[in-house]
């Protein structure tokens, strides 16, 4: 059995860049350097509108959002101890900024509260995107830029790849996906120092990988709203990470993701079909 090493890619330093630098927080060389590197890559611009987006969705939801039952009620008992907190004669003007400094305080309160929820929101989203990233990154490295997904391995080369504690996913997910794709290569491999185990599947101009790799602390978001779909139990976790669909899943030590050029829905259709089989799998070696 043997582990195919892969190189570190050169995106990542400037996508860590990249909240800094819509935060305009970048010293003038870093940012002179980001701005270079996005109009060579398309992948990393791209990254950086989703993030644009991003914060214009978050700005565009506190904004929007309108003041619960209790704020309003907090606000009314708010201007009537204003108006007969006051036993001595007092300009109106005087007492609309009164009540103006009264309102301010209980706005500032709920607004803070909400933008500290969408804050937290967005920072568990990013989390999730960053363990996502992980299989995006082991697809496009080995499948894509080594030309893996070319290559045609036997059942037996993919077995000894695999070793005998994932040799059985090849059978697995065959069973599970559609007759016309094919499982072109499954084996082992290391992207920037982490292994994965790495099934290939073709259909046409369609290239999927099923990306395996064990937790070294990582878990996915346990929030609802971060789940794009749950099947027979488990949260499926999607995302377009440069130009590839992504759903990612997890059992107690592994994550799993299933990666391909194929549409949103069709990646998420796949991705809850090989999900419940894949996730038993790797629960009984967990034993």
């Amino acid at each position: 059995m043997s582990v195919i090493n892969f190189g570190q890619r050169p995106c990542e330093r400037i996508r860590s860049y990249m909240d800094s630098y819509l935060s305009n927080e970048l010293p003038v060389e870093t940012k002179r350097e980001v701005l270079r590197h996005l109009d060579t890559c398309a992948d990393c611009a791209r990254a950086l509108e989703d993030r644009m987006r991003v914060r214009k969705m978050l700005r565009s939801a506190v904004e929007s959002e309108s003041a619960p039952v209790q704020l309003r009620d907090r606000i009314q008992r708010e201007i009537r101890r204003t108006r007969t907190g006051f036993h001595f004669p007092v300009q109106k003007s005087h007492w609309a900024l009164a009540v103006a400094a009264s309102l301010f305080l209980v706005l500032s309160g709920w607004m803070g509260f909400r933008v500290w929820n969408l804050r937290t929101a967005a920072v568990v989203s990013e989390a999730n995107e960053k363990i996502l990233t992980m299989g995006v990154g082991d697809h496009v490295t080995c499948a894509m830029d080594h030309g893996m997904y070319r290559k045609r391995f036997t059942f037996e080369q993919m077995s000894r790849a695999l070793g005998p504690e994932y040799a059985g996913l090849v059978s697995l997910v065959n069973g599970k996906v559609p007759r016309d794709y094919e499982i072109v290569v499954a084996h082992r491999c290391a992207v920037n120092q982490r292994n994965f185990v790495h099934l290939i599947l073709t259909k046409y101009e369609s290239v999927v990988s099923l990306v395996i790799t064990k937790k070294t602390g990582e878990a996915f978001s346990k929030s609802a709203l971060d789940a794009a779909l749950s099947e027979s139990g488990i949260s499926l976790h999607r995302a377009q990470l440069r130009q590839y669909e992504v759903a990612g899943f997890e059992t107690r030590d592994h994550l799993a993701f299933v990666v391909s050029n194929l549409p949103k829905h069709a990646n998420l259709e796949l991705a809850s079909n090989l999900a419940p089989a894949v996730s038993s799998h790797l629960t009984r070696l967990e034993l």
